[in-house]
């Protein structure tokens, strides 16, 4: 019999934004996964090393987080962003389906989903990141 629980991690938008500066021993990060959901109902991990952080879907929800990382300090960036942004939330009430990746996903390439979905949808808050936006002609309401 199932019952219901509540799972929270942080997103895969804040992981990677951290790892990407993080000059510490990968031994000392304290997530090991990329945790995000894939519709309603499917949880998927995706392994979290070096190389996994370094990499971007060629999509271009991906190709602008690339960009976003490399125009901020996300250090300090990330007070700035909603917590539902940096966050992984997920309510469950029955049976749900898990998938464990060992690599990302690049969504033009495997044709699977990648962890990089939506992820374009931020404001112009940072004024550095006027170009980025401009460029991929978006708005959000994921920055308050």
């Amino acid at each position: 019999m199932w019952g219901a629980g509540y799972i929270e991690t942080p997103s895969p938008f804040l992981e990677q934004g951290l790892a990407i500066g993080d000059e510490s021993s990968p031994a000392h990060w304290f997530h090991r996964w990329f945790v995000f959901l894939l519709g309603g109902s499917q949880l998927v991990f995706e392994s979290k090393s070096v190389e996994e952080v370094a990499r971007f879907c060629s999509c271009r929800d991906g190709q602008f987080l690339r960009e976003l990382y490399t125009a901020v300090d996300f250090r300090e960036a990330q007070h700035s962003f909603r917590r539902t942004a940096k966050t992984t939330i997920f309510y469950w009430k029955a049976p749900f389906q898990v998938e464990v990746r060992d690599r990302m996903m690049d969504c033009r390439q495997d044709g699977r989903p990648c962890r990089f979905a939506g992820m374009r949808q931020l404001t112009k808050c940072f004024p550095e990141l006027r170009e980025v936006f401009r460029k991929f002609n978006q708005y959000s309401l994921l920055v308050h």
